[in-house]
């Protein structure tokens, strides 16, 4: 049995992390064709970080403490864009979830990234809204990102540039549970 435990609680964290990626993929996918990221995805990251801690054995608190402190911190960030007008809630939520799984210093890396895919994303989308009106009504995903007069033409499906700068960081090693940790 002990030799049972010891596997499960080598693997835990690698599982863990697939999954974070896989629904930060599915969470940009929601949000290009809906502008919306559901708050089971933000919740589902939470409650997987909580998971794996608990099935990884004991993690350090003051690893634990500052992942939290620092998910708390960009939790406070995005808040103050998305009272600007600037980002949508599910965006502020994702990311701050998300951020419990970023190594601490991966994080500023991180938003870094997110940043600039966010910045790639804009670009793409007001390129595309210059494109022949017949392109941009011909599919529905077309019409909903490319358009300019159906009220979105501000909208930027952010989780995208968020799975971007994820997909970054978890190929560069910064993903998974907080240092020190196991």
């Amino acid at each position: 049995m002990p030799e049972d435990i010891s596997l499960l609680t080598a693997w835990t964290p690698q599982v863990a992390t697939t999954l974070v990626v896989l629904l930060c993929i599915l969470a940009a996918i929601q949000d290009v064709l809906r502008f919306q990221i559901a708050n089971a995805f933000p919740v589902a990251l939470i409650l997987l970080f909580l998971l794996t801690a608990a099935l990884a054995g004991a993690w350090p608190l003051e690893a634990l403490g500052l992942s939290a402190g620092l998910a708390a911190i960009v939790f406070v960030l995005g808040a103050g864009l998305f009272y600007a007008g600037l980002w949508g809630g599910g965006d502020v939520k994702l990311l701050a979830a998300l951020t419990l799984w970023v190594q601490p210093a991966s994080l500023l890396v991180f938003l870094a990234w997110v940043a600039m895919a966010g910045g790639g994303v804009a670009l793409v989308l007001l390129a595309g809204r210059l494109l022949p009106r017949k392109i941009k009504e011909s599919h529905k995903i077309i019409r909903n990102l490319f358009t300019t007069e159906q009220g979105n033409r501000q909208n930027i499906p952010y989780g995208l540039a968020i799975m971007i700068g994820t997909l970054i960081i978890w190929r560069g090693g910064g993903l998974g549970p907080p240092a020190g940790a196991l």
